[in-house]
Parts: structure tokens; C-alpha cells; sequence
């Protein structure tokens, strides 16, 4: 029964890590089918935080924009002057 409680009690705090978006990583869930067949409608996915200059083509691209989480596949990067277009 204490070793259950262990392994519990590090599983919700590696969840709240994950889910409380201060640290690198973060744990969201996929709420369209838009990304299907890579991800589908209710899948829980981590993502990096990392500088617009480490985005690559290719990449799936998480971002807020203001009321709700939206991923993409980046198909194109261009660079104006420090703007980037993805």
C-alpha cells in the first residue's frame, strides 16, 4: 500500500509540472481533428517551449492565441529583418 502511495503521489507531481506550463514542457490535449491521422481529437501531447530561431519545416507548432492552444505543422519559415512568418 506504500509503495502505491509512492508511485501516486510522483505521478500527480510529474502531472502538475507537466499541466502548470511554468517549466519547459507541458502537457495539452488535442481538442480538433484538424492534425489527424498524427494526432487525434482527445490525445494528451507534451510540448517544448523553444526560441522562434529552433523552429524547423516539418515541425508541429503549438501556440495560444489567446482563447485556446492551436497546433500546426510549420510548411514554411520566412525571416523579414527579427520578424518571422510560420
Amino acid at each position: 500500500m506504500i509503495k502505491q502511495l509512492k508511485i501516486l503521489t510522483i505521478y500527480l507531481i510529474i502531472l502538475i509540472i507537466l499541466t502548470s506550463g511554468f517549466f519547459k514542457y507541458k502537457l495539452i490535449a488535442i481538442i480538433s481533428g484538424s492534425m489527424e491521422p498524427t494526432y487525434y481529437r482527445g490525445d494528451a501531447v507534451i510540448i517544448e517551449k523553444k526560441e522562434v530561431e529552433k523552429i524547423r519545416v516539418g515541425e508541429i507548432l503549438a501556440f495560444d492565441l489567446g482563447n485556446g492552444i492551436v497546433t500546426h505543422r510549420v510548411v514554411n519559415i520566412t525571416k523579414e529583418g527579427e520578424q518571422y512568418t510560420i
